[in-house]
C-alpha cells in the first residue's frame, strides 16, 4: 500500500515513495536498513517473526498500481496501528476482491487522451519488442552488466573522439589537413605521384624547381615548349612566369614580338589555365582569371635583346623599369636557370639541360652581374 511520496530532486529516480509493507528480518548495510520480504504474507506460517513497516522504494520499483483506495486515520508512525492498517488491508481484498486488486485504467480513472496512451502502449510494445529480439536479453545478468560496461567505455572513446576533433579545428590542423589532401589530389591528377604517392619523373623535375610556379613550369618544360627556342630565346621566355608585381597592370596584351615567344607566350596561358583549372576541382579556392593573370611578358623582349648582346644603356630604353630593379629580375633569372638545370639532370635530359647552361652564360655577363656596380 502506497502511504505517501515526495521528489528528490538530488535522485536521478525523481521520486521517493513510502509504502506500507509486511517485512521480515532487517538487515544492516552501513547507515542502510533493508528488509527482507515475507515468502508468503498471506499464510499464517509466513508471518511469523514478521512486522509492518513503512519502506521507502525509488519510483522505478513499482510496476503496478491499483486503483483501490483506502481512507484510514491511523498514525502510522506505531507499530499496532500499522498492524491495524494492513489487516484492513487485507480484509477489504479478501471481501471485495477475489483474486487481486484491480489495476489503475489511466482513461477512465485519471482521465487521460485516449490517443495518447494508445501512442504510448503501441511504442510500449514496439520496444519490449525490440529488447527481447536484442541479443543483449538472452544473456544473464552478470554478462550484461560486463557488456553494458562496454558499451559505456564506447561511448566515453567516441565522446572524447568527437571533443579532440572539435579541438583539432579550434587549432587549425583540420584546416591543413583537408588543404593537404586537395593538394596531394592536384599531384596526383597532373601525374607528378602515382595513386600509391609515388613521385613519378614529372614530380621529381617540379621539386628542383623553387623560384617560379613549379607546376606551371614542368607542364611547359615537359610540353617540349623549350625544343625549337634558342637558348637566347628561351632565357627570355622564362621570364614570364615571374608573378607581376605591384597593383598595376599584370600582364602586357601585347604578345611577344618573336613570333616563337608569342606563341609560347599563348602556350603558357594555357597551360595555367588547366593547371588553375584542376585546383579548383580538387578543392583548392583559387581565382582562375587572377592565376592566369599573374604571369606577364614586359621583360621577354628586354631580356631577349639583353642576350643577344645589346648593351645595358640600350636596354634600359626598352622599358620603365629602374636599372636596379631589372639587375634584380635577371640575377634572380639566373638562379632560376640553375634550378631549371638540375630538374632536368634529375630526369635524365642531357640536351635541355645543356640548353639551360648554354642560356646562364650568355645571361651572365656585362654590369649586371659585376661584383661591384663601382668597378
Amino acid at each position: 500500500a502506497v502511504v505517501s511520496w515526495r521528489k528528490r530532486y538530488n535522485k536521478a529516480d525523481g521520486v521517493t515513495v513510502h509504502v506500507l509493507l509486511n517485512c521480515g528480518e532487517i538487515k544492516s548495510f552501513g547507515p542502510t536498513r533493508i528488509p527482507e520480504p515475507v515468502p508468503n504474507p498471506d499464510s499464517p506460517e509466513g508471518c511469523v517473526g514478521s512486522s509492518v513497516r513503512v519502506v521507502a522504494i525509488s519510483q522505478s520499483m513499482i510496476h503496478k498500481i491499483s486503483q483501490v483506495r483506502l481512507f484510514m486515520n491511523y498514525d502510522l508512525r506505531l507499530p499496532r496501528h500499522r498492524e491495524r492498517a494492513y489487516r484492513a488491508l487485507k480484509s477489504v481484498r479478501s471481501r471485495e476482491f477475489q483474486d487481486d486488486f484491480p489495476l489503475l485504467d489511466p482513461i477512465h480513472d485519471i482521465g487521460a487522451n485516449p490517443r495518447t496512451i494508445s501512442g504510448l502502449r503501441t511504442r510500449l510494445k514496439s520496444i519490449s519488442g525490440m529488447l527481447q529480439k536484442n541479443p543483449v536479453a538472452s544473456l544473464s545478468a552478470s554478462q550484461r552488466t560486463k557488456r553494458i560496461s562496454q558499451w559505456k567505455d564506447l561511448q566515453s572513446i567516441q565522446n572524447k573522439l568527437v571533443e579532440l576533433k572539435r579541438r583539432k579545428e579550434l587549432c587549425g590542423i583540420g584546416t591543413f589537413e583537408r588543404e593537404l589532401h586537395s593538394r596531394m589530389r592536384v599531384l596526383r591528377r597532373l601525374g607528378h605521384c602515382s595513386e600509391d604517392g609515388v613521385i613519378t619523373r614529372k614530380g621529381r623535375l617540379a621539386c628542383e624547381i623553387e623560384s617560379v610556379d613549379e607546376l606551371v613550369a614542368t607542364e611547359l618544360i615537359l610540353e617540349g615548349i623549350a625544343n625549337d627556342m634558342t637558348p637566347a630565346q628561351l632565357v627570355a621566355f622564362l621570364t614570364c612566369l615571374y608573378p607581376a608585381e605591384g597593383g598595376g597592370s599584370r600582364h602586357v596584351e601585347n604578345p611577344p614580338s618573336v613570333p616563337i615567344l608569342a606563341d609560347a607566350w599563348k602556350r603558357l596561358r594555357e597551360a595555367a589555365s588547366r593547371v588553375a583549372r584542376v585546383q579548383r576541382e580538387c578543392g583548392i579556392e583559387l581565382d582562375e582569371k587572377g592565376y592566369v593573370e599573374q604571369f606577364r611578358n614586359s621583360l621577354v623582349d628586354v631580356t631577349l635583346a639583353w642576350c643577344e648582346g645589346k648593351k645595358f644603356q640600350d636596354v634600359m630604353k626598352m622599358t620603365k623599369m629602374f636599372e636596379g630593379s631589372l639587375i634584380r629580375v635577371l640575377r634572380r633569372h639566373d638562379e632560376l636557370l640553375d634550378q631549371l638545370h638540375s630538374a632536368a639532370m634529375s630526369v635524365g635530359d642531357d640536351a635541355l639541360s645543356q640548353k639551360f647552361t648554354a642560356g646562364r652564360k650568355i645571361l651572365k655577363r656585362g654590369v649586371v652581374f659585376a661584383s661591384s656596380l663601382y668597378l
